[in-house]
């Protein structure tokens, strides 16, 4: 099976049997806020009032950190690490 692409190309493609997941993205953060519960919304503003905030990153941006993570213990979740 294959899948054209925006500029003609055919590019090889798998069929899926499960539905996919989708995700409706909300216009606006106020969008977003006004479509959550009460509770989500609480969470925000404890998270916020804590001091968490949400930044685009790239792995490389935090490569160091990342690896001294995973090497910080030779097990998880009672496997060996890769």
């Amino acid at each position: 099976v294959y899948v054209e692409t925006g500029t003609g190309e055919l590019v090889p493609a798998s069929l899926q049997r499960a539905q996919p997941a989708l995700l409706e993205i909300p216009a606006s953060l106020d969008a977003y806020l006004k479509s959550i519960g009460d509770k989500s919304r609480n969470m925000i503003r404890k998270a916020r009032k804590l001091g968490y905030e949400f930044r685009r990153l790239t792995p490389e941006m935090l490569g160091q950190d990342i690896y001294e993570i995973r090497t910080s213990d030779p097990m998880r979740q009672g496997r060996p690490i890769p």
